[in-house]
């Protein structure tokens, strides 16, 4: 794909300056829950803290067999500020329980919320201002502190596990950002505040083989509305044995995968692939045509990753030597 044809034009960008004062767009949180009296008291605790308190909070509960909804109930009644509960009747499972409390929040802004982290005082009203500076952003996000399940410090942030200059991948050129992007869910939702506007058309239906937040941030990326972020760390990052997805504890200690489990995770990104580019031909580029200079880009990652699954068939010394000839390859 040739780089210049990218929608890297702010003019070509989907989201425009608003008409709207800053001082009258309204916040929303979305919350998901499942199970989790264990630290919702907390979470509960710290967005009431918050200096800027939020307009709406929508909860949509995935079945919970705990006492997450008398919880839930209690916090509706004591808030200062219009809390919508959604009880699914059966479970939807952790994206497609986020697509509708996202799609449910009516205002400007929405910030993601897990049920197990916990916010620093000035989150909302710090996001809201780094959307406002960067009218062009689709979202913000930030830094986070990493903390084990008694709320302890861990010695390291969530970007430094991560081991990802997100501030400068961010910055980066619109081919090369999106290449990364589309393989690493570097961006943790838990840190992110949306702008509604690029949710209303095209965010759902979410694919079943996609995780929320990566689904948001290559939404952004092809709408040309890439984020933006602040160094700040605001939010605490719960690491515990009852996380569904997100960064895990083993992270910490990340063993080398085995030629099986690279086999599976290559098939799982290829059928990201897939429900991708069949996202954007039908619902995304018949209203936004700027975004079709990706579909090519996918079908180039497509074309890549076919060549790593056949790889990973081959003994160690086939790929050891394959991976110098290539690098030869390439300086020459």
């Amino acid at each position: 794909m040739n780089k210049s044809d990218l929608p890297g034009d702010p003019k070509h960008a989907f989201v425009q300056q608003r008409a709207t004062p800053a001082a009258s767009r309204t916040i929303s949180i979305a919350m998901c829950t499942y199970n989790g009296n264990r630290f919702l008291r907390e979470q509960s605790e710290s967005i009431l803290n918050q200096t800027r308190l939020p307009d709406h909070l929508i909860v949509c509960d995935d079945g919970s067999t705990d006492t997450t909804r008398s919880l839930l109930e209690q916090f509706a009644r004591k808030s200062p500020f219009p809390v919508e509960l959604r009880f699914n009747s059966r479970n939807l499972g952790v994206t497609r329980n986020f697509e509708q409390a996202l799609m449910a929040c009516p205002s400007d802004f929405i910030a993601l919320c897990d049920q197990d982290d916990l916010w620093h005082p000035r989150k909302l009203q710090r996001l809201t201002e780094v959307l406002e500076a960067n009218p062009q952003a689709g979202f913000a996000c930030s830094n986070a502190e990493l903390i084990d399940h008694r709320g302890r410090t861990l010695p390291r942030t969530l970007w430094d596990v991560q081991k990802v200059n997100l501030p400068f991948l961010l910055e980066q050129s619109p081919g090369n950002r999106f290449d990364y992007l589309v393989r690493s869910n570097c961006v943790t939702g838990a840190t992110m505040m949306l702008r509604k506007e690029i949710l209303w058309k095209y965010l759902a239906p979410i694919p079943a083989s996609w995780i929320h937040d990566h689904w948001l941030v290559l939404l952004c990326e092809v709408l040309n509305v890439t984020g933006c972020t602040t160094t700040e760390v605001l939010t605490k990052y719960r690491l515990h044995s009852g996380q569904t997805i997100g960064l895990k504890y083993h992270k910490w200690f990340p063993k080398r995968a085995s030629v099986a489990e690279k086999k599976v995770r290559f098939q799982q990104r290829a059928q990201r692939y897939v429900d991708l580019l069949e996202h954007l031909q039908q619902r995304i580029v018949p209203e936004f045509p700027e975004a079709a200079v990706w579909i090519n880009a996918v079908q180039c990652a497509q074309q890549k990753l076919d060549e790593r699954i056949q790889q990973a068939e081959w003994p160690w010394w086939r790929r050891e030597w394959y991976r110098r000839w290539d690098s030869n390859r390439r300086v020459a």
